[in-house]
């Protein structure tokens, strides 16, 4: 019998707008799935901001609790991803 360990992530990012204006608020979803049969650890998130952006202090929710001082350019922390478990990261910029 061999078991095979395999620790693997898959991020899906989505927007909530296609076409935007100037001075519009854009807000980013990312869903992060385990899909591996490994605990993750130690996970950390992070996303540049779009160029021709602004980041919305403030605007980071981790599974819908806002997350003070957070901010995606730079990374943070997020909670251990059991196998199957998902882990939703928003926030929002403003277009210059």
């Amino acid at each position: 019998t061999l078991n095979l360990s395999k620790n693997m992530i898959v991020i899906t990012k989505t927007s909530d707008k296609s076409v935007v204006i100037k001075g519009q608020k854009i807000k980013f979803q990312n869903v992060i799935t385990n899909t591996g049969n490994l605990k993750n650890t130690d996970v950390e998130f992070k996303d540049p901001i779009p160029e021709g952006t602004t980041f919305v202090n403030g605007s980071v929710m981790v599974n819908g609790v806002v997350q003070g001082g957070s901010n995606p350019s730079v990374g943070f922390k997020i909670d251990d991803l059991e196998p199957n478990a998902t882990v939703t990261v928003t926030f929002e910029v403003t277009v210059d």
